[in-house]
């Protein structure tokens, strides 16, 4: 494995920095095993975990150095600015009301994306199982803020759960893009501290400790500002109800509109009484016309299979 930095003394050194081969005296910043500086002609120039001997009690090779490189390293960094520039952080609340189109959104700075002074590092703590940042800083003015070195580039939503439930703010740097060794070529100082530093590179908050109480006030001042919305919409529907005129039904009940029977011309002469009524017979399916001009009866005989059929 192709390891950026070795540890000399207790710092991270580069490559850049050493004699080649096992003269440049540096450990491997995950097992402290002994590393060999390789500075040939063909690979890019690296730290490598020399193969004539192991780390202190027989480990066995170590998988984890590169990305411990990287933390510590980041570490370094940050220890030596003594400073660190926070992202921004804006809450974004909606609310809607129960007549149609009433809605209103506001938005809270919550964190200005300030830089502060850091006075303590700590490097890969455990606060929980799912809680388990890079680096853990205490900023002047802030507090406590854990800083996860994302290497993966995917987002893990039980991390806002958990450092929520301790009261703990995070933000997350996205390490996705050095987080893997290429053929020819490795992270240097200076990539690094771009990624600690730059502006432009993705830094997020995954926790800020201050945001529920700020979000809670916001839902709470939007939710009063739509029900006082709401309280002026109703006394204006009551006014103009008020004020309607005798007879006009209100738009609320949408009345349907019968139509209205056309006239009937006075020179039409009435419709003439029925004489007759169609019967039918259902076993035998046999249907004949019978005699209304006396009375209507209440059932007849089917002249076809003598059956009694009502009418």
């Amino acid at each position: 494995m192709k390891l950026p930095f070795g540890l000399i003394q207790g710092r991270l050194v580069s490559i850049n920095e050493v004699q080649a081969g096992r003269a440049c005296e540096a450990l491997c910043p995950s097992c402290l095993g002994p590393l060999v500086a390789r500075k040939g002609q063909v690979l890019v120039h690296h730290f490598a975990h020399d193969g004539h001997q192991t780390g202190p009690g027989g480990r066995s090779p170590c998988t984890l150095g590169y990305r411990v490189a990287l933390q510590k390293m980041a570490g370094q960094l940050l220890s030596d600015g003594k400073k660190l520039n926070l992202p921004p952080l804006t809450i974004h609340a909606e609310h809607h009301g129960r007549f149609v189109g009433l809605r209103r959104k506001h938005q809270e700075v919550v964190a200005a994306g300030a830089t502060l002074a850091i006075t303590q590092i700590l490097y890969n703590p455990t606060l929980s199982p799912d809680a388990q940042p890079s680096l853990l800083c205490t900023l002047d003015g802030f507090g406590p803020l854990a800083i996860e070195l994302n290497m993966t580039g995917l987002p893990r939503p039980k991390a806002k759960q958990a450092y929520a439930r301790l009261s703990v703010s995070c933000i997350e740097i996205d390490f996705s893009e050095i987080a893997r060794p290429k053929e020819n070529w490795l992270p240097t100082e200076n990539d690094i501290r771009e990624l600690l530093y730059d502006s432009k590179i993705k830094r997020t908050w995954i926790y800020h400790r201050d945001a529920p109480a700020i979000e809670t006030a916001l839902k709470d001042a939007l939710t009063s500002e739509v029900l006082g919305e709401e309280r002026k919409l109703r006394e204006k529907r009551k006014l103009r109800e008020r004020h309607r005129t005798p007879g006009m039904k209100s738009n609320r009940q949408h009345p349907v509109r019968q139509p209205k029977p056309l006239p009937r011309p006075s020179n039409t002469p009435p419709p003439e009484a029925r004489t007759t009524l169609w019967a039918y017979c259902r076993p035998c399916r046999h249907c004949w016309e019978v005699d209304i001009s006396s009375g209507r009866p209440s059932t007849v005989t089917c002249p076809m299979c003598q059956d009694d059929v009502n009418v």
